[in-house]
């Protein structure tokens, strides 16, 4: 296989497995947005559903508590609050868990929750890196090009779009590890209860940043990689660069100038022969 075909075949699949990861991704945002805060599949006591997001508890003072045995439990809410230490959704949730609101009550089995914050860090700043190199690989693109460097426009740009791709990847086993696409399956009927815990884990001032964050993400993996590949494909179909670009012209005006030193010349000569010159 020669190295055209090679960088040819990886830009390929470059371009359709960004699009794949950006389509997931896209769907689980989507669902995020459907679903919004409610989490289920942490039951409390008596296989208390939380009707809200135990995000609302501590982030705001407008507390709509959960539903216990059909009545609003304003007590529980404030307990809730008055007990927690930080704004960590984790750390929430890891409170409940420890006094045995859960599952279960075990010290290992709760400390999974106050680690969720360090997973929507990781979560942003694996979004600010595919962000980044998909900005800077159009930017190499046209400083090498206008450089004259279209040898080393292939690797570089390619293998930051390659990282990008790789990064999504990552991002998105971590959307889907930390609670971000649990289900539940119950009954017959397989009535599906989606936990969003992960649309969660992004600042408190902005409701569902994860979904616009995902969106936006989507948009440049799919739009800009193609575009960025086209542009590739065109500068490797160029037969000529600046410099002998230039040099055409300067030759095509020497010729110019030269035909019309020619056709004076002719014209004098001719009058020498015929006639004087006048």
């Amino acid at each position: 296989m020669t190295e055209s075909n090679r960088y040819k075949r990886l830009r390929v699949f470059t371009a359709a497995f960004s699009m794949i990861v950006a389509g997931i991704w896209w769907i689980l945002a989507l669902f995020s947005r459907s679903y919004h805060y409610l989490i289920i599949s942490f039951p409390i006591g008596n296989y208390l559903s939380m009707d809200i997001s135990l995000w609302n508890i501590w982030a705001s003072s407008d507390c709509n508590p959960t539903i216990f045995n059909g009545r609003l439990n304003f007590d529980f809410c404030r307990w809730v609050i008055s007990n927690i230490d930080g704004n960590s959704i984790g750390e929430v949730m890891r409170f409940l868990c420890l006094r045995g609101y859960g599952l279960t009550s075990e010290e290992s089995n709760c400390t999974t929750f106050s680690n969720l914050y360090t997973a929507s860090a990781a979560m942003i700043s694996s979004i600010i890196i595919i962000v980044v190199l998909l900005i800077s690989a159009p930017t190499w693109l046209l400083v090498l090009y206008f450089r004259g460097s279209k040898k080393k426009i292939r690797p570089i740009v390619l293998t930051q779009l390659l990282l990008a791709s790789a990064v999504s990847l990552l991002s998105l086993f971590l959307y889907t590890s930390i609670g971000g696409f649990q289900a539940e399956f119950n009954g017959f009927g397989h009535s599906i209860k989606t936990n969003r815990l992960s649309s969660l884990f992004f600042n408190s001032s902005t409701l569902n940043s994860g979904f616009y964050i995902s969106i936006a993400a989507s948009a440049l993996t799919i739009f800009l990689i193609p575009w960025i590949s086209y542009i590739i494909k065109n500068i490797e179909s160029e037969e000529f660069d600046s410099t002998t670009y230039v040099s055409a012209l300067k030759q095509t005006y020497y010729n110019y100038r030269l035909e019309d030193e020619i056709a004076e010349t002719e014209r004098l000569i001719h009058k020498l022969r015929t006639g004087p010159i006048i």
